[in-house]
């Protein structure tokens, strides 16, 4: 930064006694009083000073670094160029990804923004469950309880049958229905004749009563009427056969008071076992009725 003296100079040849207002080095007002040496090329140049300088305010100094920190204030005034530094001028180690973790501490770098982070700037997962808080459907699972991909027990029973979530496949059954291994609702107790597609009575009235008590606190609720049947028979018949039984309890239960809109019936033959049909037993089980929500 050139200085530019402003002076009244008294004195002969090229020594001169001045006194004069002058900017400092770095711009800033002072006093000053001194011997000057003069050139008529380089101007007045201080060869001498004595008594008291003052200065007023603080100048503008250069950034000799080129950090964006100006030398008076820059305690690391060697830093590279393009280096990032703080409010002295140090260098500082960058937030990639500005979730608030540094570049050296960032375990997670690429952390999209908006992202709630740890300590390590990786996704926040607040009960430690292994799911991080954006995915986990159940935040406050008690430490060390084994989860699904959803981030809740895996042992949850959402819709209270006794069959664990992570194994039902029918997750929203209604309260009171009694469901197979897989959660799906079954309705026990409803016979039918060997090649017959009619209910057999008694017993059947009773268990559509049921039916019908379940349902009714579910008015808006789309169910599907499903037959299945052992494999006696061929593939055809059999399909058949769970078809006409299917339709028999859906007519059953919408003469009983349930909206026909709601219902639907489809047979399923053979093709869903719940037992093996090796043995009487297990061909028995394995000739029900479901009902399920339609899809």
């Amino acid at each position: 930064m050139k200085t530019v003296w402003k002076s009244a100079l008294v004195g002969l040849g090229v020594f001169c006694l001045g006194m004069g207002v002058a900017p400092a080095q770095a711009d800033a007002p002072r006093l000053y009083m001194g011997w000057y040496q003069w050139h008529p090329h380089s101007g007045n140049n201080p060869l001498a000073n004595f008594g008291t300088q003052y200065h007023f305010g603080r100048g503008v100094y250069g950034d000799t670094d080129g950090d964006g920190v100006t030398d008076d204030l820059d305690q690391c005034p060697g830093t590279p160029k393009g280096v990032v530094v703080d409010a002295k001028g140090c260098p500082v180690i960058p937030d990639s990804d500005g979730d608030g973790v540094l570049n050296d501490k960032d375990l997670c770098s690429d952390t999209p923004k908006g992202q709630k982070v740890n300590a390590s700037g990786c996704p926040l997962d607040s009960d430690g469950d292994g799911v991080i808080d954006d995915h986990d459907q159940c935040p406050n699972t008690p430490h060390g309880t084994p989860v699904d991909a959803v981030g809740c027990p895996k042992d949850r029973d959402q819709d209270g049958d006794k069959v664990t979530d992570t194994l039902d496949k029918c997750p929203d059954t209604p309260k009171g229905a009694t469901v197979t291994a897989a959660g799906c609702w079954v309705v026990k107790g409803l016979n039918f004749d060997t090649d017959s597609a009619t209910l057999k009575q008694p017993g059947a009235g009773k268990v559509l009563d049921g039916v019908v008590g379940i349902l009714k606190d579910y008015p808006d609720m789309k169910i599907e009427i499903q037959g299945h049947t052992d494999t006696v028979g061929s593939a055809a018949y059999n399909l058949k056969l769970s078809q006409k039984r299917a339709e028999a309890v859906r007519k059953a239960l919408v003469d009983k008071g349930l909206s026909a809109k709601n219902l639907s019936s489809k047979g399923y033959g053979y093709s869903v076992p719940v037992a093996p049909n090796a043995t009487p037993e297990g061909r028995a089980e394995n000739r029900r009725v479901e009902v399920n929500f339609a899809k």
